[in-house]
Parts: C-alpha cells; structure tokens; sequence
C-alpha cells in the first residue's frame, strides 16, 4: 500500500498499521532496501523484514502522539515524531526519513527510540 498523500500522512497511516498488527500494510509503507533501528538498538533491512515488526514486536495500542518536525527538500522528507503506547506505558521518539518515487511516498528509514 504506497501512499500517494504527503510524508505526514504516509507516518499516520505506518502508526495505524503498526496499532492493527497489519503486517502487509506495514510493510508496504517501506521502500525494499528500507532500514529500520528499534527502540533497543535492534536494526531490520528490507522491506520484507521491516513487515514482520508488528507481529513480532507487538505494542498494544501504540499511537502518534505529535509530529513535531517535517522538513521537505523535493523528493525527500525528514520527519520527527513522538509516540506512546499508554496501555504498556511505553513512548518514544521517532526519526523518519521518507522518499517519493513517482508521487508515492515511502520510508527509507526509520528510527525509534524509547524514552520511557
């Protein structure tokens, strides 16, 4: 699923596949060489592995919290954002890095970090 709105939506819609454990969904949002660095330090390449997270890694209820920061230069977007997932009292901060290939938006990368 490839969007074709603006980078701050391409990161709703990641937030909302993550909450629903839509692994297909979720993996879609990824270009096929995407990188992914988890709260821990743990880092997934590929589109396909990225994909695999919200069933593996599930975070009951995660959701963006704000979108602080979205800077576009062409075709390349850096997003920052926080999230939470009240029901485990997680939260983090997230660095997004998304491209547009022929209007579709996707993430190129993508950086968590837990603060709680």
């Amino acid at each position: 699923m490839a969007h074709t709105g603006t980078p701050e939506k391409l990161l709703t819609s990641l937030f909302r596949a993550w909450h629903d454990a839509d692994v297909a969904t979720f993996g879609a949002l990824f270009t096929a060489d995407a990188s992914y660095v988890t709260g821990d330090g743990r880092v997934f390449i590929g589109a396909e592995a990225i994909g695999r997270l919200p069933s593996t890694h599930s975070l009951e209820g995660v959701r963006l919290e704000q979108t602080l920061e979205v800077r576009i230069h062409g075709d390349v977007a850096s997003l920052l954002c926080k999230w939470s997932a009240p029901d485990s009292g997680r939260s983090g901060i997230a660095s997004v890095i998304a491209v547009r290939h022929d209007r579709i938006w996707l993430i190129e990368r993508f950086h968590n970090t837990n603060s709680s």
